[in-house]
């Protein structure tokens, strides 16, 4: 990685146990209006990730607490605007009532925008697809007006993405002293993608190419994007003592997803998604935790929603980078079927004031494809049959409390030729699961 003056500045506010944008947070205390209790919080914050780049953004969050009965809110809405410096746009809106609707059920609302202007694409699979460092890192001098042979340009494996998501989920008990709960939503997704276009050192030169522009005929309709309107079901059976800083239980989910050939969709497929999480206490201050996931996907299903991994708290996209397979380059392996897993022990080996604390982890993190290896000729293939994408590293988190934590993970492939050589940084809050 290229140490910047902004990743130095993120390592430091990491490291100091300071929230990132801390001294500039404002909150206004509760304050009751007729018979309402409101907060009111604006948070500046930044993060790095070898996979986005240093993102800067703020987070506005008011909460209607209207009694202390209600807990930890009755509603809330939740603002976030983010700028990176990899060109990812992210604007989120989010609203969460627990006492809004009857029966103890749970409203989720969520509106999303995304502009992320160079999204990885390495080619359909896993380690059957070619990476090679030197297609995009040209190693001559930046007067000299001839290409090496083999180089093919800094966006060689990016494209162009662009999505709005609206997602509406209700959650309810099956059996509420089990912690055991049914959910049911609404997903609206429309995504427009195309390809890089660029010139590299010298005006006379057309450009490179890059990888998903040699396939951009083989993909047909998929690259008019598209509408992918779908509902969703799911049971979630959640026994962690504690939701942000477990030290025993478990958190499991099986989500249905189903995109139907109407609601005005462009494409049709079913997603099956089943996630486990078991947190073993070893000692008072020792946890060994870990996560298995797995996902089946059928056809149908457009090339750039392929990376996305379903989830009942937040969605996000791999293998590979610092929500699945830390170390391994993001969405390096992509696939309809897929199993990933993650080991790690944390030792918290310092108490800070009331519920904090500083924690240190190592980890292991591994994660592959299972799709059919694509026809001979549609991509950049090498030899060898699709393996294991596996990530060693270590972490460190610094807790003022339970609830927020400051998180800092290197991350190292176990092979740098199939995953991009090198440590890869990841700075922001919580622990991966």
């Amino acid at each position: 990685m290229k140490w910047t003056p902004s990743v130095f500045l993120g390592l430091i506010l990491a490291l100091s146990g300071l929230p990132p944008g801390s001294l500039l947070a404002q909150e206004k205390p509760a304050k009751r209006s007729g018979k309402l209790l409101e907060s009111l919080g604006l948070l500046p914050f930044v993060r790095f990730s070898e996979d986005q780049g240093f993102g800067y953004g703020l987070v506005v969050q008011w909460d209607d607490k209207r009694s202390p009965e209600y807990t930890p809110y009755y509603l809330s809405h939740r603002f976030s605007f983010e700028r990176t410096t990899r060109n990812i746009q992210d604007y989120i809106y989010r609203f969460d009532s627990k006492y809004l609707l009857p029966a103890d059920l749970r409203l989720t609302f969520e509106a999303r925008y995304q502009a992320s202007l160079f999204e990885p694409y390495h080619g359909p699979g896993g380690a059957q697809t070619r990476f090679d460092d030197r297609y995009i890192a040209w190693d001559g001098d930046a007067d000299q007006p001839e290409y090496p042979d083999h180089y093919r340009g800094k966006f060689y494996y990016m494209y162009d993405k662009r999505y709005v998501q609206v997602n509406t989920l209700v959650q309810g008990w099956l059996k509420e002293e089990l912690g055991l709960r049914w959910l049911a939503g609404l997903n609206i997704l429309s995504t427009k993608v195309d390809t890089v276009t660029y010139t590299d050192f010298v005006d006379d030169d057309p450009g490179e190419q890059t990888l998903l522009a040699h396939q951009w005929a083989s993909l047909g309709a998929d690259t008019a994007g598209g509408s992918e309107n779908g509902l969703m079901a799911g049971v979630v059976w959640d026994r962690r003592d504690h939701e942000t800083s477990p030290h025993e239980g478990f958190w499991s989910e099986i989500l249905l997803r189903w995109v139907p050939d109407l609601l005005g969709n462009d494409f049709a497929y079913t997603v099956f998604t089943a996630t486990h999480r078991q947190y073993v206490p070893l000692s008072r201050t020792l946890t060994f935790a870990f996560r298995l996931g797995g996902r089946f996907m059928t056809a149908g299903a457009p090339f750039f929603s392929v990376p996305r991994l379903d989830g009942s708290f937040t969605s996000t996209t791999g293998l590979g980078g610092n929500s699945t397979v830390r170390g391994v380059l993001w969405q390096r392996a992509v696939g309809k079927r897929y199993l990933y897993g993650n080991l790690e022990l944390r030792f918290r080996f310092l108490p800070l004031l009331r519920t904090g604390y500083m924690a240190a982890s190592g980890f292991y993190d591994f994660g592959r494809s299972f799709d059919d290896e694509p026809a001979a000729g549609l991509y950049d293939k090498g030899a060898g049959a699709d393996r294991l994408h596996q990530g060693l590293g270590f972490g460190l988190r610094i807790a003022p409390s339970n609830t927020f934590i400051l998180a800092l993970d290197l991350g190292f492939p176990v092979d740098g030729d199939l995953d991009g050589p090198g440590l890869k940084v990841y700075m922001g809050l919580d622990w991966l699961f």
